[in-house]
């Protein structure tokens, strides 16, 4: 049920306010106020490249990290890097799903 159908079936008095009442009263379409669409965007970019670069320096010091434990003989640090690489692939993923639903729900549908 909708709102206003649960409100007037439990408060029979509201009926009479709740019709002169317009859906498009009740749910209006988002929009951002005046200018902030140019910072909105300046912002999302931001952390979009610093999320992005994160990833990849991330990927970048794992596998150096495993090379130079491979080479040293050190585990500790071939562990890590291991933990690093996989760290910045689920990072990646993460950041991917989360985009995706920023874009959809960000986008208003068409008539």
């Amino acid at each position: 049920m909708v709102l206003h159908h649960i409100v007037s079936e439990l408060f029979p008095w509201t009926s009479t306010v709740v019709a002169g009442l317009t859906m498009d009263g009740l749910d209006p379409t988002p929009s951002a106020p005046p200018g902030m669409d140019r910072v909105a965007g300046t912002v999302i970019s931001w952390v979009k490249w610093i999320a992005i670069t994160c990833v990849f320096a991330l990927g970048f010091t794992g596998i150096l990290a495993m090379a130079a434990g491979r080479v040293t003989g050190n585990v500790d640090w071939s562990k890590y890097g291991q933990r690093g690489l996989l760290l910045g692939g689920f990072l990646a993923a993460l950041f991917g799903v989360i985009y995706q639903v920023y874009g959809s729900l960000s986008t208003t549908p068409g008539p």
